[in-house]
């Protein structure tokens, strides 16, 4: 499905909620904005036979991922809903970390290490059933648990300029080199979710939510492209690594009601990815956290 099916879906639900035939439908639409900072590790291992060693190369990515989120919900009866999400957004002012061990020799002093400029996109989507177990027609709060699927996918581009900090075991601390440099790493997720989400409201224009999500068996794939490495293909380098991991999701957030049908939510959010099994990986990790801002409307 393209992404843009689902911002499409989310606006039908304001379509929908509008007819006579829904008039008693309740109907929420919210938009917020993620101030998140993002955090990408890829390491695979393997053996080079120029040096005749096992090798460790691993991948660290310390970005900005700021993204906007769309959040739709319709709740035909009040102890059952359908919601979904779609966040998108740019990876911006990102440093990328390349270091390389030869085992058989030092492991505690990389063979090579570069840092050069990184930069991308994110975007993910779910959509979730959501039952009412607590707090039905009530004021003061609610709880829910919901079930549904997500799919996710982080796009890097590693560029110029590219600086040499370990070569050949020496520390040189800086040194401009690689130009032309433009390699590709994407990773992409899928899976069933699970998860609860609450709201705690002692007055009737202040609340307390919290949500937690649960991934228990993703498919993920890692696809990267080394447009420099023409000794292995003369159009660069692509390469592919699977597994299997989880996910968690988490968020904590303060609710303000000024008017009846409007709302503004500021508060943490955050969420964790890792790679449990994969031929090719050692190890793989996807995190993504900080504030945001959010304003709902609700019919």
């Amino acid at each position: 499905m393209k992404k843009s099916y689902i911002v499409l879906i989310i606006f039908g639900f304001l379509i929908l909620s509008l007819l006579p035939a829904y008039a008693q439908v309740q109907f929420s639409f919210d938009v917020d904005y993620w101030l998140a900072r993002g955090y990408l590790n890829w390491t695979i291992v393997g053996y080079d036979y120029d040096w005749f060693s096992r090798f460790r190369s691993e991948l660290d990515w310390d970005v900005n991922s700021n993204m906007i989120v769309f959040h739709g919900k319709v709740r035909p009866v009040s102890w059952f809903a359908f919601n979904a999400s779609y966040g998108t957004g740019a990876v911006q002012q990102g440093i990328c970390t390349d270091t390389d061990w030869l085992l058989d020799y030092s492991t505690s002093i990389p063979w090579m290490q570069t840092k050069n400029a990184s930069s991308g996109s994110s975007y993910f989507y779910n959509c979730n059933l959501s039952f009412r177990l607590l707090g039905n027609n009530s004021a003061i709060g609610f709880l829910d648990t919901f079930a549904g699927y997500e799919r996710a996918s982080i796009n890097m581009v590693n560029t110029d300029p590219l600086s040499y900090i370990y070569y050949y075991w020496t520390y040189y601390g800086g040194l401009d080199t690689y130009p032309g440099l433009n390699s590709t790493y994407d990773i992409f997720w899928r899976g069933f979710r699970v998860g609860i989400r609450g709201q705690l409201q002692p007055v009737s224009f202040l609340g307390l939510t919290g949500t937690i999500a649960y991934s228990p068996s993703l498919n993920i794939q890692g696809e990267g492209f080394w447009n420099l490495r023409t000794d292995v293909d003369p159009s660069g380098w692509r390469f592919y690594d699977y597994g299997t991991g989880y996910s968690w999701e988490y968020g904590l957030g303060l609710k303000i009601n000024p008017i009846e049908y409007l709302s503004v939510e500021v508060g943490y959010r955050g969420r964790i990815l890792r790679v449990t099994q994969s031929q090719d990986w050692e190890t793989c990790k996807v995190k993504q956290d900080g504030f945001f801002i959010e304003g709902r409307i609700a019919i």
